[in-house]
């Protein structure tokens, strides 16, 4: 297992670090990381509207 630094805005960067298990269809070859797919615009709209409260439930 590698721990390989991340600060892009994807789907696989979890608190600074990749979290691809295991190498795939490249999908770039014009960005620094031939695997990096774009956060969606419904990722980030859910994990902002989470709150504490909400995890108590």
């Amino acid at each position: 297992m590698a721990v390989i630094q991340c600060a892009e805005k994807c789907k696989f960067q979890n608190d600074g670090y990749c979290s691809l298990e295991k190498c795939s269809t490249v999908n770039s070859v014009n960005s620094s990381c031939p695997y990096f797919m774009p956060l969606s615009a419904d990722n980030r709209d859910s994990l902002s509207q989470t709150s504490d409260t909400d995890k108590l439930k």
